[in-house]
């Protein structure tokens, strides 16, 4: 199923997954009006054999659309959980018929539900609001 979503994401978008990410003192940018962005992230821990993802969508404002966290149900490397986040942010946008912007930069929100669905082990989403939690995050991502 992995490999599956992988060919269907090349072939609508071209990401390069070992580029470096962006330095800590980056900010987040918006999308342009009328367009979404899609921010994942996705971790493997070692330690206890877990993995997990984290999916935030945001509109030009920087407001949340949906944002969803998950546990996954076993230990993946991180390269394969990276694509499983790509992958749910993907379906995600699909089931609520959205019009988005692939983009994996400036991701500290999706990390956030990454550590979330790590320490909860449940999944969770968010639709039309943005977490509570991610408040600060969000509105500091506008203000960068």
């Amino acid at each position: 199923m992995a490999s599956c979503s992988l060919e269907e994401f090349s072939a609508a978008a071209i990401t390069d997954l070992s580029s470096p990410r962006p330095a800590p003192s980056s900010h987040w940018s918006p999308p342009p009006p009328g367009v979404l962005k899609i921010n994942v992230d996705g971790a493997s821990y070692d330690l206890d054999g877990t993995s997990s993802i984290g999916v935030i969508i945001k509109d030009c404002k920087g407001e949340a659309i949906t944002a969803l966290c998950k546990p996954l149900q076993s230990h993946y490397l991180a390269e394969l959980v990276e694509v499983l986040a790509m992958e749910h942010g993907i379906l995600l946008a699909q089931e609520m018929q959205l019009n988005t912007h692939l983009n994996r930069d400036f991701n500290y929100a999706a990390h956030e539900l990454v550590l979330l669905a790590r320490r909860t082990g449940t999944h969770q989403l968010w639709k039309g609001v943005t977490p509570p939690f991610l408040d600060p995050i969000v509105q500091a991502d506008m203000l960068n």
